[in-house]
């Protein structure tokens, strides 16, 4: 039920909660089957997010809006002050490096790692702008959007097939899964101040 408080953990050694920990629990509100288009315009330094319907009052640091049939809605999370102990979650993006193969503009994870779509896709990405785009500014790629049709849990083979891209702003790749177009997404260059 809505709204809900939520002590998410922080994966690794991140300062920061990270988008596929956002995402992942904001699905639980989501009715299954839905299509899904979730923002995450900036990093939430914070293991602790309130999530509530959008039309409440507040700060949204992200947002999931979701699509069933004739049913609609999106929900927001609003970072509150952090809990001062966080949990902590491993979370070795290497398990889907060294099965990323990259052919040009294109990455395919061909077997799974032990993870699941979102926290597969986001590492495989990085795989792809490492290799592809420069960047002439220090920072990182930070994932800030994905657009998906479908939520598979058997997604591989996987690919990303980066779609266009802003030097030092914004990439971009279409998601498919076994030949199928299932969406879209986006990172953006975080630059160090």
């Amino acid at each position: 039920m809505l709204p809900a408080d939520l002590e998410l953990p922080l994966l690794e050694h991140r300062p920061y909660l990270h988008g596929t920990t956002l995402f992942d629990a904001m699905m639980r509100f989501v009715p299954e089957g839905a299509t899904v288009s979730f923002k995450i315009p900036r990093r939430i330094d914070t293991d602790r997010v309130r999530l509530q319907a959008a039309e409440a009052a507040g700060e949204a640091s992200a947002s999931l809006s979701w699509i069933r049939g004739g049913d609609s809605g999106t929900l927001v999370a609003i970072a509150q002050p952090a809990s001062g102990r966080p949990r902590r979650e491993a979370y070795d993006e290497a398990q889907v490096e060294k099965r990323a193969l990259v052919q040009g503009t294109k990455a395919v994870l061909r077997d799974a790692p032990p993870y699941g779509l979102v926290q597969a896709l986001i590492p495989l990405f990085k795989v792809l702008l490492k290799r592809e785009v420069v960047t002439t500014t220090p920072g990182q790629w930070m994932f800030t959007r994905l657009d998906l049709s479908a939520q598979l849990r058997a997604f591989v083979p996987l690919e990303l097939v980066l779609s266009g891209t802003v030097p030092n702003q914004l990439a971009r790749a279409k998601v498919r899964c076994a030949g199928a177009e299932l969406g879209m997404l986006y990172f953006s260059w975080a630059q160090r101040s």
